[in-house]
């Protein structure tokens, strides 16, 4: 899948139980994972916060 696919796909999945907004702030983050040293910040993304 080209990198266009995959945010499509999560993108469909993520808008069934959030925000557009929240679910591309998640899905940059989840992007830049391999950069993270630490998980501080997603799991207030994932509660909504």
């Amino acid at each position: 899948m080209t990198p266009a696919q995959v945010e499509a796909k999560f993108m469909d999945c993520a808008l069934l139980t959030r925000k557009e907004a929240e679910a591309r702030r998640v899905f940059a983050f989840i992007s830049d994972l391999p950069n993270k040293t630490s998980f501080d910040g997603f799991w207030s993304l994932l509660a909504g916060s």
